[in-house]
């Protein structure tokens, strides 16, 4: 599920996110951060670009950002709350 920060028992996986601009309504791919309770405390402020050093990193790269989205439910950013540090 993500790599962890073991000095603090945080975590981070991709998600399949939902958001709005100007009432449109779109898709993307961020990433999200947990606490040490598994409870969102953030995702990064842009969708995530996947890149790769070679042909196979990025193929990989892009296979566990699809499983990481397949395995998650939606994440609807205009009603996640990050949960208080």
């Amino acid at each position: 599920m993500g790599d962890f920060c073991q000095d603090q028992g945080m975590h981070w996986n991709y998600r399949l996110c939902r958001d709005v601009d100007a009432d449109e309504e779109y898709f993307s791919i961020r990433e999200v951060f947990y606490n040490e309770k598994n409870e969102i405390i953030g995702w990064t402020a842009e969708p995530v670009s996947i890149l790769g050093d070679t042909a196979e990193n990025f193929l990989a790269a892009l296979d566990r950002a699809r499983n990481d989205c397949m395995n998650r439910e939606v994440l609807d950013l205009t009603t996640t709350q990050p949960a208080p540090e």
